[in-house]
């Protein structure tokens, strides 16, 4: 009976494996310990695994640590759940937060922003060349008129 009750509430846990966009949660998405959203959101260790069973919170379906048990949620799955308080409180350091096979995907979100940063830069290198220009040409003009201006002094001394 109990593992029919196990197997049932494994049914509902549901799983995720990249991080957040940019976009979709623009604070920086990161993973999170089951013990570190726990810490920073100032909730109880079984708050947050009471969450993952009923489905509410995504974990990540690889399990990491040294005894392979150690789970992880995304701060942005977290954050529309209860918000994060300190995030200061987390434990695990930048490198328990790496995500192997998310690099691939990180690097082409990096690659696209880069393309769209290129871009940019070019649109505004041809505005200022334009602006350039343009105070070139009315430098010109400026300039022209002010030797009709002398001549016409000239001509009016004369």
């Amino acid at each position: 009976m109990n593992d029919q009750k196990q197997a049932a509430s494994e049914d509902k846990v549901r799983y995720v494996e990249e991080l957040a966009s940019a976009e979709a949660y623009p604070e920086g998405d990161y993973w999170l310990t089951l013990t570190d959203a726990a810490r920073v959101t100032k909730r109880q260790d079984k708050t947050i695994r009471d969450w993952v069973q009923q489905g509410k919170l995504p974990v990540r379906p690889v399990h990491l640590g040294i005894n392979k048990r150690t789970r992880q949620v995304r701060a942005s799955d977290l954050a529309q759940l209860t918000p994060i308080l300190d995030q200061t409180a987390a434990i695990t350091t930048e490198a328990g937060q790496i995500y192997l096979t998310s690099i691939p995907g990180e690097m082409q979100q990096i690659r696209t922003m880069h393309e769209v940063l290129l871009a940019e830069a070019a649109r505004l290198q041809q505005e200022v060349e334009g602006a350039r220009q343009n105070f070139a040409w009315k430098r010109q003009k400026e300039e022209g008129c002010g030797q009709i201006f002398v001549h016409l002094d000239e001509e009016a001394y004369q």
